[in-house]
């Protein structure tokens, strides 16, 4: 038996090394006007907010809103992206033993990483940051490039917080691989010491002695896709702020609050038009109880509770 040899054809295989992180990062800036809505659009959402002093939980504000963005996902400040977004409050429902404050809604999109610019996909802003690629990952089903970011040089221009500035920003950001679309935007902030002597100020935190505050603040947003755009789902503002006495150090109290955000619904079609900014929510809304026994919404369970 004599055996002929017989060509094969071997498969050419071409592999590549992943963009490096700034190029990643540069990406998922310039494809924010193909990734998100560039419309009108409007959505229903569900919002919590809750309080802690001390480690005990003393208020709960949950509502049913309307939502309007009249001109889609255009970057800018943080002003003009309050100013272009617009709440309605359709059903509420409060529990605790201390009134509640109205919560602060805008800040829900005043630190938005795909609106705002104050941050590290801005070019500005970005050159401020060091970037490291921590690797690939899936997300909701996706293979995203998850990476890493903090801030060099921490401020009101390179951060979304100001007064008192921040000590530290850093934070992870996860970009699809084949989109480049940002997912999901993890952020965490030490803001410098803040001294309050105030006699009204005091008493208005039930402290007797000066006392310096700590902030800490841990952001989240989440972004999913829906007919080949990527909309808001889920954002999270949370704040620690720890009290102590300059002279010793002792700590005084402890507060900590944390206001989320779900949509529910979206639609670009035939927006609601609404015309109350996220500044000026009027919380006047009656308890219905027959509503909240039938209205069911899942938050992602990604708040430490305390």
């Amino acid at each position: 038996m004599q055996l002929t040899p017989q060509p094969h054809l071997l498969a050419t295989v071409l592999v590549t090394a992943p963009p490096r992180p700034e190029v990643i990062v540069e990406r998922a800036r310039e494809r924010i006007l193909t990734n998100y809505p560039q419309q009108a659009n409007s959505m229903q959402l569900y919002t919590r907010s809750r309080n802690w002093r001390n480690d005990s939980l003393r208020t709960t504000q949950e509502a049913a809103m309307d939502f309007y963005d009249q001109e889609g996902y255009r970057r800018g400040s943080w002003e003009h992206a309050e100013k272009q977004r617009f709440l309605q409050m359709r059903e509420q429902r409060q529990t605790g033993p201390e009134p509640p404050e109205p919560p602060l809604y805008w800040l829900l999109w005043s630190h938005d990483p795909v609106l705002t610019t104050d941050n590290p996909l801005e070019p500005g802003p970005g050159r401020q940051y060091t970037l490291t690629l921590l690797g690939q990952t899936e997300y909701d089903g996706h293979p995203v490039y998850e990476v890493g970011f903090v801030c060099e040089r921490p401020s009101a221009y390179t951060t979304p917080y100001g007064y008192p500035a921040p000590e530290s920003y850093r934070g992870t950001v996860y970009i699809t691989t084949d989109t480049y679309a940002v997912v999901k935007y993890e952020a965490f902030t030490v803001r410098r010491p803040y001294a309050i002597d105030k006699a009204k100020d005091l008493r208005r935190l039930g402290l007797t002695a000066p006392t310096s505050r700590r902030s800490t603040h841990h952001d989240v947003y989440q972004y999913e896709q829906l007919r080949g755009t990527y909309y808001l789902r889920y954002a999270r503002h949370e704040v620690e702020q720890v009290y102590t006495d300059p002279a010793t150090n002792a700590r005084q109290q402890t507060r900590r609050a944390c206001l989320e955000l779900l949509a529910t619904s979206f639609t670009q079609d035939k927006p609601l038009v609404l015309q109350t900014t996220g500044l000026h929510v009027d919380p006047n809304v009656p308890y219905r109880p027959a509503f909240w026994d039938s209205y069911q919404v899942l938050v992602p369970t990604t708040v430490i509770e305390k």
